[in-house]
């Protein structure tokens, strides 16, 4: 298995946290199983060879799209394919669904869209554009001009601050505090916050929390009660309520499957 990243350009610094690549060589009569967790962070993704299929909580499965977005999600889902298979992403920062795209982050929280049901039918030829590319610096080319056409400026720049900082604190901020630092009313910067993320504020910052914590902790050489206060949990009881709502494990089995080769 093959996975790295690729920072973006500066002009796409303020939308695209990082371009990611995952390839794989299958055998045959073998699968290989992806499991994704909540994540703040909506993904543009195209599917270059071979196309996963979602695994449902009824044990059948469902095709995925070819190219579309990965909303932003509070839950956590399985993927499988049984073929060799390459796909690339741009984990974009939630606020730029809207800025992008010019549709509310909520109406992509939790949801698999494909990229055709809300492009112009004159951006449809990028699909086939990252299939027919001969390599992976071509297909982020492609994927940078595409999105460098359609940014616009902020209409929420106190939200967007809000994101940031919410992203640069690992969800920790007190969120009254950071709606009167945006001089919004609580009420305003809810309905404001949730239009351009697709969660409350609230939601959001424990998904951000999460998401810092499996990048960052060392099960390894920390205890549950050490990664709960260093994330800022009241203690380890809800930190493990986290764990098994955003990932579908409980945090010894989610740790021990992070730490295993691939």
């Amino acid at each position: 298995m093959k996975y790295y990243s690729v920072s973006p350009g500066a002009k796409l610094a303020d939308f695209v946290h990082y371009f990611w690549i995952l390839e794989g060589t299958i055998n045959e009569d073998q699968s290989y199983t992806l499991r994704t967790t909540a994540s703040p962070f909506p993904e543009l993704i195209f599917h270059y060879r071979g196309t996963f299929a979602e695994l449902l909580s009824n044990q059948k499965s469902a095709p995925s799209f070819s190219s579309g977005i990965h909303g932003q999600t509070n839950r956590h889902r399985q993927f499988t394919i049984n073929e060799n298979f390459g796909m690339i992403g741009a984990q974009l920062y939630p606020y730029a669904l809207k800025t992008l795209f010019n549709i509310p982050a909520i109406e992509f929280a939790n949801e698999l869209p494909e990229l055709s049901s809300f492009l112009r039918p004159a951006d449809h030829s990028i699909s086939r554009r990252i299939f027919e590319a001969t390599d992976n610096n071509k297909r982020i080319q492609i994927i940078s001009t595409f999105l460098e056409t359609r940014i616009s400026e902020f209409k929420r720049p106190e939200i967007v601050y809000a994101v940031q900082e919410i992203i640069k604190n690992n969800g920790s901020l007190a969120i009254k505090q950071l709606a009167a630092d945006c001089c919004n009313s609580q009420r305003q910067f809810e309905r404001n916050f949730k239009d351009l993320t697709g969660f409350t504020a609230k939601s959001f910052s424990r998904i951000v929390r999460f998401n810092a914590l499996q990048q960052t902790a060392d099960f390894k050489k920390q205890s549950l009660t050490q990664i709960a206060l260093q994330f800022g949990y009241y203690d380890q009881a809800h930190f493990i309520n986290d764990c098994k709502e955003f990932s579908g494990l409980n945090p010894v089995a989610y740790f021990s499957e992070k730490s295993t080769p691939q």
